[in-house]
């Protein structure tokens, strides 16, 4: 493990949101990307309508860009209704 870790992470299927990104360590500042490194977020929830399958969600210290961590997670909303979530925390 690095200088932060991510945990669980929930997806709202219902609006598209990536609503819950559980990050331990670090400065408690963070910031978010989808499956490269080049657009980075402020918040988890700008990260929106992801696709059903496996992408790379990458996490970094906002005081510290050296400082990350990166999870693979599973999306799959087929048939979801509105406000249903798909959580999902399945790291490979």
């Amino acid at each position: 493990a690095g200088c932060l870790s991510i945990g669980y992470v929930g997806y709202n299927c219902g609006n598209g949101i990536l609503e819950t990104v559980v990050v331990s360590g670090g400065s408690g500042q963070y910031q978010y990307a989808l499956d490269n490194c080049s657009d980075w977020k402020d918040y988890q929830f700008q990260i929106q309508q992801i696709s059903n399958g496996s992408h790379t969600l990458y996490v970094r210290d906002q005081s510290n860009i050296n400082c990350g961590d990166f999870k693979t997670i599973s999306i799959s909303c087929n048939n979801m209704r509105q406000g249903n979530k798909n959580d999902n925390a399945s790291a490979t």
